[in-house]
């Protein structure tokens, strides 16, 4: 029999972090995949998944700039997965 993974966005390690961090997460059949970084008021700072994705386990690395190089200042993040099995949310903290 075939094991189909669980639709889930682990927490990322380290956390907190400084220079990057690492973000698991599974996916339990093809498709899009969206994962984004949010501020804590949901604005999208960061784009890091948005693409068509196997199913199983994938992670990704945010190095905490917003995409054209900047940083982004400390603080609390948010993680957002969204895929056609549903949206998933975790907080991260970024320590400058």
């Amino acid at each position: 029999t075939q094991v189909i993974p669980n639709f889930s966005l682990k927490q990322n390690y380290p956390n907190p972090f400084n220079r990057s961090t690492r973000i698991p997460f599974t996916t339990p059949a093809n498709g899009v995949v969206n994962l984004a970084i949010c501020d804590t008021s949901g604005r999208r700072v960061r784009t890091l998944v948005d693409a068509f994705v196997g199913a199983g386990a994938h992670e990704v690395t945010w190095d905490g700039s917003e995409g054209v190089g900047r940083e982004m200042a400390s603080g609390v993040y948010l993680v957002r997965l969204t895929a056609s099995a549903g949206s998933l949310t975790r907080r991260i903290v970024l320590v400058r």
